[in-house]
């Protein structure tokens, strides 16, 4: 099946419009979350895990950096493999929607 998907898609290319990428572009990441987002697994014996809004803190004092690591969303006991993008800040969508409390980070 995911040969014939993807030879439909090569078929149907050539009649996309730049209009028509950006939308395809969109459903995929919507439906790459998903998958990263329900994927949970058990914590690690290292990284830390801490509450979102402890997070924020470290970010807004510099603690943290984009630069440091990478977080992913989580929950108290499971992580995802949904990673955490420092302009998600604001963005309660993926928290709310999958419901993450914390973020574990793992330093570089």
């Amino acid at each position: 099946m995911e040969k014939q998907i993807i030879n439909d898609i090569k078929q149907a290319a050539d009649d996309l419009t730049l209009y028509d990428i950006y939308q395809i572009e969109g459903i995929l990441q919507e439906r790459k979350d998903f998958l990263l987002a329900t994927d949970l697994n058990d914590l690690p014996g290292y990284g830390e895990l801490v509450k979102f809004e402890t997070f924020i803190k470290w970010m807004e004092d510099c603690s943290v950096c984009d630069s440091d690591g990478q977080g992913y969303y989580a929950t108290d006991n499971k992580y995802s493999r949904l990673p955490f993008k420092f302009w998600d800040l604001n963005d309660n969508e993926k928290r709310e929607k999958y419901g993450f409390t914390h973020i574990i980070w793992f330093n570089k």
